[in-house]
């Protein structure tokens, strides 16, 4: 009895560890589920933009100064004047003007260089961005450079914005533009907690707020506002980097927008614990072909027989409670012309054809044939 006893625990413990394991398990997988990465290409709704200027469109629409680096270096220290494209389109004339420039950042978190094949620039890239960030795999050049006069220019950008006070994380989520999904969200909500309300509340700045014309009083004599006219600030702790959020109504295009939320951003009012605050989380790694400026060829004097063989760029962002992290490079590459518009050669020996056998040093052969059918020749 004794002995069935114990065997019968045994099983139970058993049973109840697999149970518990296939819980742990499933436990892990939602949380991997619920954390993944999306990685895209471009789709219909998200678009990658190598310049500012460009029109509003109704798509989510991201750009990164990184191209513009990695397009700086290799007009100002190989060109060394404006990149001219023998079919000029409006991205490279766009960038040609330098609208950003290293200068809006600080040196320790970016990387930019420009060099020949020839003199180990590829190398020298993976060396600066393993030294200076630890970065490696995805982050090192992918560019396949084949010939010794083969140019890259690179960049690479890491910024790391840690608020000091994890935000609330919005339980129910959020639903964004009236589409019936349920967001994550975060930011200042349902904490009773008056000290922990005044810590967060200090992480956020508003930077403009109108509510001209909206300020109403309600039927049971509760104000309200109509809340769509606002520019906020995210403050991170030791660090000058700040996540700007505007909701304003676009303008004609993406510069344009962001100009108006610049030149709106010095009417600061102060962020009340009686406020709310709900910002959707973000987290995606989006790879991008700018296919605009691909097998391009160079006009300028020097670099006739150059064309611009890729320029690619890869943006990987997230934003949660605890903060943003932004990792992006660019890679442009230029390569002879006849090694690109070259037709793949094929060396197939189908036809009549001479051979020959000689000293590599002696002008005449010792054997020479002609071979005219398969007759000598080896057989399946």
């Amino acid at each position: 009895m004794k002995k069935s006893f114990i065997i019968c625990l045994v099983i139970v413990i058993i049973v109840v560890a697999s149970i518990l394991s296939c819980l742990y398990y499933k436990n892990i997988n939602n949380a991997q589920t619920t954390t993944k990465i999306s990685t895209i290409e471009e789709n219909i709704k998200t678009k990658v933009y190598g310049i500012l200027n460009v029109p509003m469109e109704k798509n989510n629409m991201i750009w990164c100064g990184t191209l513009q680096l990695a397009w700086n270096e290799l007009r100002d220290n190989i060109i060394k004047e404006d990149i001219q494209l023998i079919s000029e389109n409006k991205i490279s004339g766009e960038l040609n003007k330098k609208a950003f420039t290293k200068e809006y950042l600080n040196d320790k978190d970016y990387i930019v260089m420009v060099g020949y094949n020839k003199d180990g620039i590829v190398e020298k890239i993976n060396k600066l961005l393993k030294k200076k960030f630890n970065e490696e795999g995805n982050w090192e050049v992918q560019t396949n450079l084949q010939r010794p006069d083969d140019i890259l220019a690179y960049s690479f950008l890491k910024k790391n914005l840690e608020f000091e006070y994890a935000f609330e994380d919005i339980k129910d989520g959020l639903e964004f533009n009236s589409v019936k999904v349920k967001i994550k969200a975060f930011g200042i909500y349902e904490t009773k907690d008056e000290e922990i309300k005044n810590k967060l509340a200090k992480q956020v700045k508003i930077l403009y707020y109108n509510n001209d014309n909206d300020f109403i009083i309600s039927l049971k004599g509760k104000a309200t506002n109509n809340d769509n006219d606002f520019i906020i600030s995210l403050k991170g702790k030791a660090t000058n980097d700040e996540v700007i959020l505007a909701k304003i109504l676009p303008k004609n295009t993406l510069d344009s927008t962001l100009n108006y939320a610049l030149s709106n951003s010095g009417k600061e009012r102060a962020f009340s614990t009686s406020d709310i605050l709900e910002v959707p989380m973000f987290q995606f790694n989006i790879n991008k072909k700018f296919k605009e400026l691909q097998n391009k060829s160079i006009a300028n004097a020097g670099f006739e027989d150059y064309i611009l063989a890729s320029a690619i760029q890869r943006i990987d962002f997230s934003l949660t409670e605890k903060g943003a992290q932004l990792k992006s490079k660019a890679e442009i590459s230029l390569t002879k012309s006849a090694h690109i518009l070259e037709a793949p050669k094929k060396l197939i020996f189908d036809k009549p054809f001479l051979l020959y056998m000689k000293e590599k040093d002696n002008t005449k052969p010792y054997f020479v044939m002609w071979v005219d059918n398969p007759e000598i020749m080896l057989h399946k």
